[in-house]
Formats: C-alpha cells, structure tokens, sequence
C-alpha cells in the first residue's frame, strides 16, 4: 500500500515544477523573485524524489521513512515561503505560486 503512495507521489514530484512555471509565465515573465522560488522548490522536490526513489529501493517503506518523506514535503512549502518573503513581502505573482504549490502539495 504504502509503495502505491510513494510511487503516485514521485509521478506528481516531477510535474511540480512545471506546473509552477507555467503559473509564473502566466503573466508573461518569469520575475528573478519568482525564479528563485522555483529553484528552492525544484531543489526540495529533488531532494524528496531521491530521498522516496531510495526508501523504495527495499520495496518497504518504513515508519521513519515514512516521517522524513513527510519532513521533506513540509520543508518544500517552508522555504518557498521563506525565499518569496526575503525582501520583506509577498507579491501577487509570488502569492500565486504559493497557493498552487500548496495545493499540488496537498494532491501528493
């Protein structure tokens, strides 16, 4: 069951990314902010696609695994927040990358 879920979970990973570009090229540019943003995400989605392809690795997952994969996705939407509010606010566009990230976070 559970290697069902992280199996589901490394296929929706790799769409992130992608997905929130193209919300950030809705409006015809891509901000440095909103680059920066994307690169922390790509950069946890990374870590949390190799982090769930190695759990997988033994064909279990394990409680612990289980508790630093959920770390990982936590750590994902933190720091997209912490690097869209580095200059003390958060625009429109950066808000709207926010609220699409959360939600394809949810959908995992």
């Amino acid at each position: 069951m559970r290697l069902n879920i992280m199996k589901k979970k490394l296929e929706r990973a790799l769409k992130i990314v992608d997905e929130l570009s193209s919300v950030a090229e809705m409006d015809g540019e891509i901000t440095a902010e909103e680059q920066q943003i994307i690169n922390s995400i790509s950069a946890n989605v990374n870590s949390l696609y190799n982090y769930v392809n190695a759990a997988m690795v033994d064909e279990e997952i394990t409680d612990e695994e289980m508790e630093n994969i959920h770390v990982l996705e936590k750590r994902i939407i933190q720091e997209a927040s912490s690097e869209a509010f580095k200059d003390g606010k958060i625009s429109t566009d950066e808000k709207a990358l926010l609220t699409r990230l959360i939600l394809l976070m949810e959908e995992m």
